[in-house]
């Protein structure tokens, strides 16, 4: 596990946190990484408030992982 600053050195937020962080194995996290930098580019390209682009992207992001958890 890396050192996450800003996060205390235990107890049950730093638990929750490495329970999350587990759900994003690097293949998993490969494939979020191409989705947020086309919301980056999505940003600066368009006149859509950053704000809608960030919730689509967030929504997205949690729907990819709750059908990554359901095929384990």
């Amino acid at each position: 596990m890396f050192k996450a600053r800003g996060l205390p050195r235990g107890g049950p937020m730093r638990q929750r946190f490495e329970r999350h962080l587990r759900t994003w194995p690097l293949p998993r996290l490969s494939a979020a990484v191409p989705r947020i930098l086309d919301a980056e580019i999505e940003c600066k390209r368009t006149g859509q408030p950053d704000e809608v682009i960030a919730r689509r992207l967030c929504l997205g992001l949690a729907q990819y992982a709750r059908q990554a958890r359901a095929r384990r």
